[in-house]
């Protein structure tokens, strides 16, 4: 399969060898308007099973990063989720032992940081949850270490030789 969110915040999951058919299935996972756009793909976890990407249509915070199974109904397919204070906007990216590196971001006036938090990287085992600590929804991805940016980080993190990579601005 093949996926890719298009800017109507809507992601869609493909069979690469039938594109003609159409979507296999759609998840929305950003709203599409007020500048939450969904404009990255998802990193694919073969070991776990599991399709992980960011989303900004949550209820209790900017963003989330989240693992989905795509072999679930939509009603079951997220698997874990964790809230982020700042808009996750590029694509994760994960290491072979299941470490996650997700970079938050934000633009001046557009899909502000919850206040008082900045840009930052957070990095998470993404196969060993925790319960949500909100104390109801999925559960959510071991949090690690976060690496807090102070600016805008619009890049992919690469893991290269046991090193984790981010551009950033300044």
């Amino acid at each position: 399969m093949i996926g890719d969110c298009n800017k109507n915040g809507i992601f869609y999951a493909l069979q690469s060898g039938s594109l003609n058919l159409g979507p296999v299935w759609t998840q929305q996972i950003a709203a599409s308007k007020g500048g939450q756009i969904c404009n990255a793909g998802a990193v694919w976890d073969a070991s776990a099973n599991q399709l992980i990407m960011g989303s900004t249509l949550t209820s209790r915070s900017p963003a989330a990063i989240q693992a989905l199974s795509p072999y679930a109904a939509a009603s079951n397919r997220v698997i874990w989720q964790s809230d982020l204070p700042c808009p996750v906007d590029g694509v994760p990216s994960e290491d072979g032992a299941g470490v996650l590196a997700v970079v938050t971001m934000t633009f001046p006036g557009e899909n502000p940081c919850t206040t008082g938090s900045t840009p930052s990287i957070y990095l998470y085992d993404a196969h060993s949850t925790v319960p949500n600590p909100n104390g109801s929804g999925p559960r959510v991805p071991r949090l690690l270490k976060t690496i807090r940016l102070g600016r805008s980080a619009f890049s992919q993190p690469t893991f290269a030789d046991g090193y984790l990579f981010v551009a950033g601005e300044g």
